[in-house]
């Protein structure tokens, strides 16, 4: 819910939106850049702070995005930032696949055929008594 609410505006797991995908963003910024948790902590709360340090990776990103500054997020707590930066490193979800009976002949159910048809039916008399 952290994630959505304050990050999923401009941000996805898995796809670059209006700022960089965020899955495993702990630890791919540990391993190719070498910044740990607590410049993570300073960016999310204050980005154009470090912009204007004159951080290198931060210019990097801020130029890659064409220049949007990332919004500032001083009121999150370390817990909350630890609870995203958990959420972000989940592993990718394996897409459910429906099972095919044995046979591979998927049956479909009636009763829901059925009972759609009766609840459209009735909303169609009740719209035309209209």
């Amino acid at each position: 819910s952290l994630f959505n609410a304050n990050c999923a505006a401009c941000h996805k797991l898995d796809k670059k939106m209006t700022g960089p995908a965020l899955r495993n963003v702990e630890a791919r910024l540990a391993e190719d850049e070498g910044l740990d948790r607590a410049w993570l902590y300073a960016w999310i709360r204050n980005s154009s702070g470090i912009i204007k340090s004159g951080d290198a990776y931060a210019n990097k990103i801020y130029n890659e995005y064409g220049g949007a500054a990332m919004t500032a997020f001083p009121q999150l707590s370390d817990d909350d930032l630890n609870n995203i930066l958990a959420y972000t490193a989940e592993e990718k979800k394996a897409p459910v696949q429906a099972e095919t009976p044995v046979g591979g002949v998927e049956t479909t159910s009636a009763s829901n055929g059925i009972s759609n048809e009766i609840i459209l039916g009735a909303l169609a008399i009740l719209f035309i008594l209209f």
